[in-house]
Order: structure tokens, then C-alpha cells, then sequence
């Protein structure tokens, strides 16, 4: 009976735990959304693959030769890209923003299309919707689980001209030969952990740090989310002396 009163008590903090951690970073969402402004820049779309379900946010023109595709984390969704104001920021830069909702978020389907799991999931995604050669891809923490095996896969349909990683999965040991630009909050604890990975696994790689931001650095503030969708930016543009601190690498288009 003990025993069972304690792993009853464990798994209830543990819950708590997880609804507290999932209500903070709620708080910090509708923080930031309280100051976006909604210039009908972004629509929602949805893309059959393999008869499963992909919902997705777009932003830009949809011939546009440059394309940015994001994945969120997992306490958020495609909506929090747009919160932050990166995609109207790449809209704004000529380029087009793709937002997913991944898969079992919004009114994407639960199931992955034809067992490709979580490494096949962008390459799947890229094809449906028949997205030009070259992508950069920007990935927030659980995020990395689904960009990081496209961007260090090669295949003859897609070459990765740049990675942005905002404390996303770098758990893959391969390393990457595209420009990485990761952005972390200096009260992340996976800054410590992640950032011998700079210099070793991404070899053409800058790391910025927002000072006194949590794990989703991005939504410290108004601030944070402006400045993240700068650099974003800076970064696909291969406008560097515009962002804080200025870029010394970029997407490699290839162009």
C-alpha cells in the first residue's frame, strides 16, 4: 500500500510538474502574441501526403526560389512561428515561410506517411509540395527530431543550404556540412551540453545567446521574438551586418 501511495504521489508531481512546464511556456507565447501584429501576411494551408494530413502556415510568394521551413516544439505549434513574426519577416525579406504543424499537432494526422518516421518526415513533406531544391530549415527544440535527419541526409531531391537550430535536436553525430546558426537562452541548460557541437559536428556554425532567456529564447519578450526573426532573416539573406550581434556566415544557395 505504501509503495503504491508513493508511486501514486510520483506520478502526480510528475504531471503537475509537466502542466506547470507547459503553462509557463504558454504564458511566455501569449506574451509575444499579445504584441504581433496580424497584417494578413500568413495564410493556413493543408497538403495530403501519402494520405496522411499536413497542416502548415505560409508566408511569401509562392514562386519564390528561396524557401524557409519550420518546425516548432513541443509544447507549441506552427501558430507560435507566427506569434514570433519570423514569417512575416522572411515574407517581408522575398522569401516564402512554411510553418508545420508537426505531426499530431493542429489538424495534422497523428501518423507519419508510409512508416518514414520522424527521419523521413521533411523529405516527404518537401516532395508533396513540391518545394524548390534548396531549403533552409529552422528547427525549436523537439523540432530537431524531424529537421536534423534531413538536413544531414543526402539525396538527390534536396540540398540544405542552411540549418537554424533554436536549441533543437543536435543529437545526431554526423557531421553537418551546411552553415549552422544556433540560438539559444544563456538559462537554457542545453547551452552547456549543445554547445561543443559548434566547431566539431557543424563545422561552418555561429552560436548567439539571448541573455536571461529560457529554452525557447525566442519568446523571452517582444524583444527576443524581433531580434530571433532578425537574425532568421540575416541569416537567409546572407545579410549579416544587419543582425545583433552581426553574422559571419549564411545560407549557401548555391547561386
Amino acid at each position: 500500500m505504501r509503495r503504491a501511495l508513493l508511486l501514486l504521489l510520483a506520478s502526480t508531481s510528475l504531471a503537475w510538474g509537466g502542466r506547470q512546464i507547459l503553462s509557463a511556456k504558454a504564458d511566455l507565447e501569449r506574451a509575444v502574441e499579445a504584441a504581433y501584429v496580424d497584417r494578413g501576411r500568413v495564410a493556413r494551408k493543408s497538403v495530403s501526403v501519402g494520405g496522411e494530413n499536413v497542416e502548415y502556415l505560409e508566408a511569401g510568394p509562392a514562386d519564390a526560389a528561396r524557401v524557409v521551413v519550420f518546425c516548432h516544439g513541443s509544447a507549441f505549434s506552427a501558430s507560435t512561428w507566427q506569434s514570433v513574426g519570423v514569417l512575416d519577416a522572411v515574407a517581408e525579406a522575398g522569401a516564402r515561410a512554411i510553418a508545420l504543424d508537426l505531426p499530431g499537432y493542429g489538424r495534422s494526422s497523428e501518423t507519419i506517411a508510409n512508416g518514414a518516421g520522424k527521419e523521413g518526415y521533411l523529405l516527404g513533406v518537401a516532395k508533396a509540395l513540391d518545394l524548390p531544391r534548396e531549403l533552409v530549415v529552422v528547427a525549436a527544440s523537439m523540432g530537431g527530431s524531424y529537421a536534423l535527419p534531413f538536413v544531414v541526409d543526402q539525396n538527390d531531391a534536396f540540398r540544405v543550404a542552411g540549418y537554424v537550430t533554436a536549441a533543437g535536436s543536435v543529437a545526431s553525430s554526423e557531421r553537418v556540412a551546411a552553415p549552422v546558426l544556433g540560438i539559444y537562452g544563456s538559462e537554457d541548460g542545453r547551452l552547456r551540453t549543445d554547445r561543443p557541437k559548434f566547431g566539431s559536428q557543424f563545422s561552418r556554425s555561429q552560436l548567439v545567446v539571448f541573455e536571461n532567456a529560457p529554452h525557447p529564447s525566442y519568446l523571452r519578450d517582444a524583444a527576443a521574438a524581433a531580434r530571433f526573426s532578425e537574425l532568421v532573416v540575416a541569416f537567409v539573406t546572407g545579410d549579416g551586418a544587419a543582425a545583433d550581434p552581426p553574422l559571419t556566415i549564411a545560407a549557401d544557395w548555391g547561386d
